[in-house]
């Protein structure tokens, strides 16, 4: 799950930067900063949870996901584009 929930949120943050014209490894800083929305996953599950569309255990997953997606996206983002950026300006 945790896993699909990157590869989604980087390709679809990815595919809409460049379908408005960025180079792609701007899309990619793109698609890397959207994982990092988290906080809106926490307050959608917290939601959830609270008028009993979700359980308990599918609630902590989704708790889990949205705190590893926020703290995965610096690392990403450091050790995927920073290193590109310095090569664009070269």
């Amino acid at each position: 799950m945790l896993a699909v929930s990157i590869v989604s949120k980087l390709a679809a943050g990815w595919a809409g930067a460049r379908l408005i014209g960025l180079r792609s490894t701007d899309a990619l800083g793109i698609g890397i900063i959207l994982n990092g929305r988290g906080v809106m996953e926490l307050v959608i599950a917290s939601i959830a949870y609270h008028r009993g569309f979700i359980g308990q255990g599918l609630f902590s997953v989704l708790v889990l996901m949205g705190v590893l997606t926020t703290v995965v996206t610096p690392i990403l983002f450091q050790r995927w584009v920073i290193p590109r950026l310095g090569q664009k300006t070269a």
